[in-house]
């Protein structure tokens, strides 16, 4: 099942891919900081079987950001394409 991971618990929030950061909060309480706009963030959403978690912002771009590294993998529907 896509959520409730092996144990099949529907009570549990995320799928067994989830990484452990994510999971649990930062490894880091300060955070980490991943600078992607200059424009408030307005929605995400994740594909955990990728490591991926998308950001869509009021610049009208969507930030794909490594899950794992917290890094910018790249940048679609940019007002430059």
């Amino acid at each position: 099942p896509p959520f409730g991971g092996s144990s099949g618990n529907p009570l549990q929030k995320y799928p067994d891919v989830v990484t452990s950061g994510w999971h649990s909060g930062p490894l880091d309480t300060q955070g980490v900081m991943c600078d992607i706009s200059d424009r408030p963030s307005l929605c995400s959403a994740a594909h955990w079987g990728r490591g991926e978690v998308v950001v869509g912002s009021s610049d009208h771009a969507l930030y794909v950001i490594d899950a794992n590294k917290g890094d910018r993998k790249r940048t679609l529907y940019n007002k430059q394409c």
